[in-house]
């Protein structure tokens, strides 16, 4: 069973669209963030190591030029990146700009994957993470107001 997406509130007021997803091989949990600022949608992803297998530090550097993107049936989204990925309390986050048909596109969909680079899998990552679209239509209506 996918998590669905759900909307929050954060303390200054911005909305934000999160859903997470734990990786078949059970090692790392990602976490997508979804916002919206100066009219351009923002998608960030967190990568959270589940056990010891990783030093976050390590992480953030095996990130530092991967690529990842999205796929949604037959179609490619290439994540245009906003913020390089940097090391967190508890992981490693990078931020992209996501094109407001292409979140829509995502949306039409029951599911999408998240791919990383192949070569990341050394690390103990799966290369393709499935997440639902289930309250994605939603979150990107409240988004938008």
């Amino acid at each position: 069973e996918l998590n669905p997406w759900r909307v929050q509130a954060l303390d200054n007021g911005v909305l934000v669209a999160i859903t997470s997803q734990k990786q078949t091989q059970g090692q790392f949990n990602i976490t997508l963030g979804l916002s919206k600022a100066s009219g351009d949608f923002r998608l960030i992803i967190l990568i959270k190591p589940t056990i010891n297998s990783i030093e976050p530090a390590k992480l953030t550097e095996l990130l530092s030029n991967s690529q990842p993107i999205l796929m949604a049936k037959d179609k490619l989204i290439k994540l245009k990146l906003d913020k390089s990925w940097q090391l967190t309390a508890t992981g490693s986050q990078a931020s992209f700009f996501l094109k407001g048909d292409e979140l829509l596109q995502l949306a039409s969909q029951v599911e999408f994957e998240l791919q990383l680079p192949p070569n990341l899998t050394q690390s103990g990552l799966d290369q393709t993470t499935l997440f639902s679209t289930r309250g994605l239509g939603g979150a990107v209506i409240a988004l938008k107001k």
